[in-house]
């Protein structure tokens, strides 16, 4: 079976001659070089060793496609280098503002940028998708709750809490909505606790601006990624399958592992657009996400806030040197305490 004309035009994009197949946590990194064989079933998507390009193994061989300028390749997909700023939206509003694009920019797990941030509302954009291949998505439930010591009662955070945490971050207050819908829903990411509720929400109120970006700003028009995320033989014909989500989700093999894990069908795979349209399949989604790479991560369940951050985007910000680890841990301390949670932060493992 011949490739695509789209993959022949990905093709065109290979820029450099190795490419690193991102794989969970701690395991080695297998290395495939431009022109070897790949296995999409065991490593179907990855990035280019120099983080400038996302890789798709297809029909045993890897391709490529550039990421945007300011962006760099994570967590198998796009991601800003640096910080979406927290007055990148008016309090409450989902809508951009008319800040210059330069400076919209943000750093996390995984989704391709936008030009032009005000070209979007509700799908307006973070740069991060979490393109982690279902294939390492599996959740291994050993861990049990992963709490950490001196967590807080879950039952006991509010929407007033919530919000209070994203505030107190810098950023605009979100709406109750999106805070109620976390609140209905902390089982689907396995959270058991306030402790890492905690985590959880801070390392999304980094990756979404303050749960203002649900969809990579660069694809809110419908038309500009067309093609960009393509899988032949798993797409829906029409749809398009690039990152949405408040922790981005892209590639329709990881639609179809949410919505199967999430709700029994294929309702994601079918209608992708509903993980930006709908709050709380955009919670399901994020929280889905966080079940499958990170709550289960070595030093997670100990609250070590650091260990969250490695599953999320370790590959660019642990033992590099980079400043963002500490930005979030720093938004983590702010919101283990809008929530009273006596433990002691610890910012470890990354």
């Amino acid at each position: 079976m011949y490739p695509s004309a789209k993959l022949v035009a990905l093709v065109a994009l290979l820029s450099s001659p190795a490419f690193v197949a991102a794989v969970p946590f701690d395991a080695n990194v297998p290395v495939a070089v431009k022109g070897e064989s790949c296995d999409s079933n065991t490593t179907p998507l990855g990035c280019t060793a120099d983080g400038s390009s996302v890789a798709l193994c297809n029909q045993g061989q890897w391709v490529t496609q550039a990421c945007p300028s300011g962006t760099s390749c994570s967590a198998l997909s796009c991601t800003w280098n640096e910080a979406i700023p927290s007055n990148a939206a008016s309090s409450g509003s989902s809508s951009a503002p008319s800040t210059a694009a330069s400076n919209s920019v943000r750093d996390d797990p995984g989704y391709t940028v936008a030009s032009d941030p005000t070209s979007s509302a509700s799908a307006s954009g973070s740069a991060s998708s979490s393109a982690e291949s279902p294939a390492y998505s599996s959740s291994n439930p050993s861990s049990g709750g992963g709490s950490g010591g001196g967590s807080g009662d879950l039952s006991s955070i509010t929407v007033a809490e919530i919000q209070k945490a994203v505030t107190d971050s810098g950023y605009p207050e979100p709406t109750s909505e999106v805070c109620q819908a976390f609140i209905d829903q902390w089982s689907k990411g396995d959270i058991s606790s306030a402790q890492e509720a905690a985590m959880l929400i801070a390392e999304l109120i980094w990756e979404s601006g303050g749960f203002q970006y649900v969809s990579e700003i660069a694809c809110s028009d419908g038309k500009s990624c067309a093609g960009s995320y393509a899988t032949p033989g798993t797409d829906v014909s029409g749809k398009s399958y690039y990152g949405r989500g408040y922790i981005q989700l892209s590639w329709a093999d990881n639609y179809k592992a949410a919505s199967e894990d999430l709700f029994g069908d294929d309702r994601l795979l079918t209608d992708p657009d509903q993980v930006a349209t709908d709050v709380k399949t955009a919670v399901a989604v994020s929280l889905w996400y966080w079940k499958a790479r990170v709550h289960n991560a070595p030093g997670v369940s100990e609250g070590k806030f650091g260990a969250a951050t490695k599953a999320i985007n370790g590959g660019l910000e642990c033992g590099t040197g980079s400043p963002t680890p500490a930005k979030r841990f720093a938004i983590y301390e702010k919101v283990l305490k809008a929530f009273n949670v006596q433990a002691t932060p610890d910012s470890s493992g990354c």
